[in-house]
């Protein structure tokens, strides 16, 4: 009677183990797939904004960290989509038209078949666009350094 309990016992506790096992093989392969986008400084977006690809949500923000020294958005890309994100897709952020102080993050995707496919977890560098103001700050300084060469060329000569 007693072994009975016994061997009862452990297939009962073998069967937990197996099945605690088939639940962590299951869980693990349904693991999100996420990407960082790592920027200078943070983009007017929001945890849970939607990340699009030709106007799609492919993905969305899943937090805001600090990596590297800089802002990172940790990005959970939906798993219809996972296979589309190269080494060569490009992310850009976008003004919203009616707000135009937000932003949203889109995606171009490579058409380069033999682009090697971004990993679970890499870091991607997206570079922020220029507002009107610093574009023509940049011309400023610019025409201005034409104008100093311009000088410096004119007081060689005599």
């Amino acid at each position: 009677m007693f072994r009975k309990k016994a061997n009862l016992k452990f297939i009962f506790i073998g069967v937990g183990i197996v099945f605690l096992i088939l639940i962590g093989i299951v869980i693990g392969f349904k693991r999100p797939f996420t990407l960082y986008l790592l920027f200078e400084k943070k983009p007017n977006v929001n945890i849970g904004d939607k990340i699009l690809m030709n106007e799609v949500p492919v993905g969305e923000i899943e937090k805001i960290v600090l990596k590297e020294g800089k802002v990172a958005l940790m990005i959970k890309i939906y798993p219809d989509y996972k296979d589309m994100f190269t080494e060569n897709t490009k992310f850009i952020v976008k003004r919203e038209r009616l707000f135009p102080s937000s932003q949203k993050i889109c995606v171009i995707p490579s058409h380069n078949l033999n682009s090697r496919k971004l990993r679970n977890g890499e870091t991607v560098f997206v570079k922020l666009p220029e507002s009107e103001f610093q574009k023509k700050v940049k011309d400023v300084f610019k025409k201005m350094g034409e104008m100093i060469k311009k000088d410096m060329e004119k007081l060689k000569k005599k």
